[in-house]
């Protein structure tokens, strides 16, 4: 093999290498509940009856992001997302988990799957209140976010109370886009 030959060669390996590296580059993530409202859609919970508190609860949460939100995505603002889990609390401690789907404001649609834990204490109302920690994965979007995957950690203060429940995160992650 001539010289210039094993020049473009390993010219060709070099671009090829540097182009999935270029494909594969992270972006970091941060967000949290400044410009953010939420409400729960929807919630049942239901006694297992094995002992007593064991509830298993499913819900469903929406947050709606302003213009003071810091929620942006790929240089797009990310306007509104909705929660579909489940909780099997014992005592108001258990496991949770879910999906997740965030709608940005160009019309494109992110979507994600979490698991975690949560600790709760009953309120004055008869509601829960407490701590919800997860770990989310990005598992892909529509159109020009098809490829996105990625994970976050989030740390979630709840109150299930249906008058003023909320449900407000601080969370951190990277994301990145897949060829």
């Amino acid at each position: 093999m001539s010289i210039r030959a094993a020049a473009a060669v390993g010219l060709g390996v070099v671009s090829l290498v540097a182009g999935s590296a270029f494909a594969q580059e992270r972006f970091k993530l941060q967000y949290n509940q400044v410009g953010q409202t939420s409400k729960y859609l929807a919630q049942q919970a239901y006694d297992v009856g094995d002992q007593p508190g064991h509830q298993v609860r499913i819900y469903k949460v929406q947050r709606t992001f302003t213009d003071e939100s810091t929620f942006v995505v790929r240089g797009v603002r990310v306007r509104m997302s909705e929660s579909t889990g489940y909780s099997d609390y014992t005592g108001g401690i258990g496991p949770i988990w879910g999906y997740e789907v965030w709608t940005l404001e160009d019309g494109g649609k992110v979507f994600l799957t979490y698991t975690g834990s949560t600790y709760s204490e009953p309120t004055e109302t008869g509601s829960r209140r407490g701590i919800a920690t997860s770990a989310a994965r990005i598992t892909g979007g529509t159109g020009a976010w098809k490829s996105i995957r990625g994970m976050i950690h989030s740390a979630s203060k709840f109150d299930s109370d249906p008058q003023k429940g909320y449900s407000q995160g601080d969370n951190k992650g990277e994301y990145w886009f897949e060829d």
